[in-house]
């Protein structure tokens, strides 16, 4: 039944309302409120890291009972925050990309994830793009990632992998704000 009837969220599903990706996660979660019954707040990112940890600050100031965070911005980011959280009886928990400090320090009182293994997830991609395409060592690749972002280049790290144990040569460009 509806056992979280009393209890109050805040959950971020990415981005924007009624982006691609996002309106899954969004679907979702709002599919598991109503069948449930928690009060729930949706706080939209922009995928934008730091607006996400500030978010995650005011979310902590209305004192939810707990938090579903995207964790983009990475362990040393949300790292002091979640601590302060967790001494404040917030629990918290991570979809999208894996903060994996946080879940080992936090596991046995909730903290855990959502999501595909990001490294595992992109080897398996760049595997996949080799076989249909045909590519052989010594072939060209050009990838396009986010290796500088704290664990969401995970996946791209894991094309990269995947791409240079196959012999492929390799030019890697980073997204920044210029490219988006």
């Amino acid at each position: 039944g509806r056992f979280c009837e009393g209890t109050n969220l805040v959950f971020f599903p990415g981005g924007t309302s009624g982006g691609g990706f996002e309106t899954v996660v969004y679907n979702g979660a709002k599919a598991a409120e109503e069948a449930f019954g928690p009060t729930v707040t949706y706080q939209w990112s922009d995928w934008d890291p730091d607006k996400m940890i500030t978010q995650f600050s005011e979310a902590v100031a209305t004192g939810p009972d707990g938090i579903a965070i995207m964790g983009h911005p990475g362990d040393d980011a949300f790292g002091p925050l979640v601590d302060d959280a967790r001494e404040q009886g917030i629990l918290v928990t991570s979809m999208n990309t894996q903060l994996q400090e946080l879940e080992s320090r936090y596991a046995t009182e909730g903290f855990g994830y959502v999501g595909a293994v990001l490294h595992d997830a992109g080897f398996a991609l760049a595997t996949e793009a080799i076989n249909r395409g045909g590519l052989q060592a010594g072939d060209q690749a050009l990838v396009w990632g986010l290796v500088s972002q704290p664990g969401r280049g995970e996946r791209t790290q894991g094309i990269l992998d995947a791409l240079e144990e196959a012999g492929l040569a390799v030019e890697y460009l980073e997204i920044d704000a210029a490219t988006n």
